[in-house]
């Protein structure tokens, strides 16, 4: 019976069309969306979350450079090792949570432009 319902479930998640299983907003059904970022040396990320984000989880992808980054919104991340911010490296990930602390996140290379993977969850 438990293999009738998974083959029934596959088939339905098969049978609905993108935009019904992904929404307007672009979140998946379990309320996540997932943003892969380009982050420079010049000018620091800022973000701009789907309506009804509670947390965001930013990863720098593995074999890239370090980010520095905040959320407290008083501190301005700058370039460099020893720049000013927190520093997140390659393969890391932090989860940031609440309103103000993700409206306030920015996020700026420490050294040469990276890529990071950013979750907007529900």
């Amino acid at each position: 019976m438990v293999r009738s319902i998974c083959l029934a479930l596959f088939a339905l998640t098969l049978a609905t069309p993108a935009s019904a299983q992904f929404g307007n907003n672009g979140c998946n059904p379990s309320g996540q969306m997932l943003s892969q970022q380009s982050v420079t040396t010049s000018t620091r990320l800022t973000l701009t979350p789907p309506l009804g984000t509670t947390y965001i989880t930013v990863a720098v992808r593995q074999g890239a450079s370090a980010i520095n980054y905040s959320w407290d919104g008083l501190t301005t991340p700058t370039t460099g090792a020893t720049g000013a911010g927190n520093q997140l490296n390659p393969g890391q990930t932090v989860s940031i949570w609440g309103v103000s602390p993700i409206a306030n996140f920015q996020a700026i290379a420490a050294i040469a432009t990276t890529a990071v993977d950013i979750n907007f969850c529900r």
